[in-house]
């Protein structure tokens, strides 16, 4: 595998240093409950 790609790469892949911080902004509503953090508080009716 490592030979192959080698061959089908430009370059090869850096890594990413991801963190807890990163992970949670990634989550969906993570913009809007940093907006408002009340609205978290509010239980979701489904």
């Amino acid at each position: 595998v490592d030979e192959v790609l080698a061959h089908a790469l430009v370059e090869a892949p850096v890594a990413i240093e991801w963190t807890e911080a990163d992970d949670l902004a990634s989550q969906p509503g993570a913009s809007a409950a940093a907006a408002n953090p009340a609205a978290s508080e509010v239980p979701t009716a489904h």
